[in-house]
C-alpha cells in the first residue's frame, strides 16, 4: 500500500492513499512510435545527403529548401524530437490516485488542475480495454456519480485496468460498510 502523498492532495486524518499510477509505459511508447519514425526518417535523409548509405543516386537538388535534402533531414528529425518530448510530457503531466475515500485525477507540469470525487458518490466504476490496449496491458477506468449525467471521471490508459477497478470497488465496498 502506497504510503507517499502527492503535495496536491490534502488528505483527512483516517485517510489512507490506496493506490497512485499514470499512463502505463507501453502507452506512452506506443505515443512515441511514430515520432520515432520522424527521426529515423530524418536521419535516414541525413545519410543519404551525406553518402553515408552508399547508393549512387543523382538526385536534383530541392530548390524550394535551400540546405537541400540536409535541411529537410535536420526539420523532420527536429519535428520528431520536438513530438516526442511533447507527447512525454503530455503523458507524464498526468497522475491518478486512490485513497480511502477519494478519487483524484491530476493534469499538468507548471500549472495543475487537480479534480476529486468522494467514493460516497459514486454509484458505478467499470473498465474499457481495446484489443491493442490488451495486447499491452493497458486501458481505461471510468467511473460515474448518481445523477452525474453519465462518466465524471476517467483513468486513462493504467496499466491493469482491471485490478485498478478492483481497488475502487473495494474502496467503495468500505466506504459503503461505515
Amino acid at each position: 500500500m502506497p504510503t507517499d502523498v502527492p503535495d496536491w492532495v490534502t488528505l483527512t486524518d483516517d485517510e489512507t492513499v490506496v493506490w497512485r499510477g499514470g499512463p502505463a509505459p507501453a502507452r506512452i511508447a506506443r505515443d512515441l512510435l511514430g515520432e520515432a519514425l520522424l527521426v529515423v526518417a530524418g536521419s535516414a535523409l541525413l545519410a543519404l545527403d551525406a553518402g553515408v548509405v552508399g547508393l549512387d543516386l543523382d538526385l536534383p537538388a530541392v530548390p524550394a529548401v535551400p540546405l537541400g535534402l540536409t535541411g529537410v533531414g535536420l526539420a523532420v528529425v527536429g519535428l520528431g524530437v520536438a513530438l516526442a518530448v511533447a507527447s512525454y510530457l503530455r503523458l507524464r503531466a498526468v497522475e491518478y490516485l486512490i485513497t480511502s475515500a477519494e478519487l483524484y485525477r491530476k493534469r499538468g507540469l507548471l500549472s495543475r488542475s487537480v479534480r476529486n470525487l468522494r467514493l460516497d458518490r459514486v454509484q458505478d466504476s467499470g473498465f474499457e480495454q481495446g484489443a491493442l490496449q490488451r495486447l499491452l496491458g493497458y486501458g481505461t477506468v471510468r467511473v460515474s456519480t448518481a445523477g452525474g449525467g453519465g462518466v465524471e471521471m476517467r483513468f486513462r490508459a493504467v496499466a491493469d485496468p482491471e485490478a485498478v477497478n478492483a481497488r475502487i470497488t473495494r474502496q467503495l465496498d468500505r466506504v459503503r460498510e461505515s
